[in-house]
């Protein structure tokens, strides 16, 4: 019944699979509609030529596409039972990315990218550079496929048909490039790839967090986790209009943690071939920007530490609050106002044990300024990258020390408290 309805009438040698068959002329079964945003609840056609302005010559149906029988029931029930499977899906705010490996190696890089665990990344890495690849890993291939819908019509997005030893080296760059020291000591070294592709939006300061991606109020990039992904599986590096957002949107909510940075350093190093740029503190980089943001964060540290000095309260203005938004693209007016507020928070210090620690840190990062590379009046969109970078490197240093002092202390009163007992 199928072949009489649906079939083109005639004999041919098939697109799909490369055998002579009976050819269709239309598929006899279409992709659920609920599985694809975009797409009509009563389905979706893969395939569509229901009108002479869309076919080859004026022509109407599969003339054009010779396709038989056996593919035409195959296609919509493949990605039926894809596009059903969680473990195999990542349903996005306007698409939908379904994956699958062809050979004998059984291999899944979305959940490693989803939630990165430092041992299965390290594991990735000593796997892929280190020990003789196996023919099965040799001979497999990753297929991923990013769909949109218009109504009935299927709209393929992206196409990815590699090695799967070249997707696993493009995953193990992926870390090497989002790998960031994070600012606290129980903070994570590898983001989440749906975390950095909600760090492009809005943060709600109230809730601490970012809105989500399905979340209109949150302004993210568009389509910002299938770039991303797409990014990690095949080693392309992010639009340089990913950067020109994320910086607005850190000068506008005033807030840089891990998952900005980590997204910075990502964009640095693969568009702006920044590849020795570390993923900590670079005490020994005289990158003018970099050390501006290193200045910025001991100058709002100073402030802190003054201000709190003898049981004293936090002030209700920072000098991140006040300068930081500018700073990101005047780096030498900011940097400058902080120079002239620095003397009286040091002479107040003075008073304690910190202004020795200050003096010393500000005196070794304003050695790193060259003459021959002053900070810059208009910064571009690299070095305003790098500013923020500096200034949370810089942050996550000194957080670093602080946690280990405090660690350290307690571990001292523990054990004078186990020897009096």
């Amino acid at each position: 019944h199928v072949e009489g309805a649906k079939s083109a009438g005639g004999q041919g040698t098939c697109l799909v699979c490369g055998h002579a068959g009976v050819l269709v002329d239309t598929l006899p079964q279409p992709v659920q509609g609920p599985l694809i945003p975009g797409g009509q609840a009563s389905g979706i056609a893969p395939i569509s030529v229901n009108s002479s302005a869309f076919g080859y010559n004026l022509s109407m149906g599969l003339a054009h596409t010779p396709i038989c029988t056996n593919c035409a029931r195959a296609i919509p029930a493949a990605l039926n039972h894809l596009l059903s499977d969680s473990a195999r899906t990542e349903r996005g705010v306007t698409t939908t990315t379904t994956w699958w490996v062809t050979g004998d190696q059984p291999w899944d890089a979305n959940p490693l990218l989803d939630e990165p665990q430092p041992e299965q990344v390290k594991a990735l890495h000593e796997s892929v550079c280190g020990a003789t690849l196996s023919k099965s890993v040799d001979m497999a291939r990753w297929n991923g496929l990013v769909l949109a819908a218009n109504g009935p019509r299927m709209i393929v997005r992206d196409w990815t048909n590699l090695p799967l030893i070249d997707v696993q080296r493009n995953v193990v760059q992926w870390f090497d490039d989002v790998h960031l020291v994070p600012r606290f000591l129980d903070g994570r070294p590898y983001t989440p790839l749906r975390v950095l592709a909600m760090a492009t939006g809005r943060h709600d300061g109230q809730s601490n967090r970012y809105l989500f991606l399905s979340d209109k109020a949150g302004h993210h990039f568009h389509e910002a986790a299938e770039i991303l992904r797409g990014c990690a599986l095949k080693g392309d590096a992010p639009p340089r209009a990913l950067l020109v957002h994320v910086i607005a949107r850190i000068t506008s909510d005033q807030h840089i943690d891990d998952p900005r940075a980590a997204l910075l350093r990502l964009i640095l190093r693969r568009t702006y071939q920044r590849g020795t740029l570390m993923p900590g503190l670079d005490d020994q980089c005289t990158d003018p920007c970099y050390v501006a943001g290193r200045l910025f964060a001991i100058y709002g540290d100073m402030q802190s530490a003054a201000a709190t000095m003898g049981g004293g309260t936090a002030p209700n203005s920072t000098f991140a609050d006040k300068y930081l938004a500018g700073a990101i693209s005047d780096p030498r007016t900011a940097i400058t106002a902080g120079e002239k507020q620095a003397a009286a928070w040091l002479n107040k210090l003075r008073r304690g044990e910190k202004a020795y620690f200050f003096q010393r840190d500000l005196d070794a990062v304003m050695a790193l300024l060259q003459p021959s590379a002053p900070l810059p009046t208009r910064a571009s969109l690299d070095e305003q990258a790098m500013f923020i970078l500096g200034y949370h490197h810089q942050r996550a240093n000194t957080q670093h020390l602080r946690d280990e002092a405090k660690q350290r202390r307690s571990l001292a009163h523990d054990s004078n408290d186990t020897t009096t007992h």
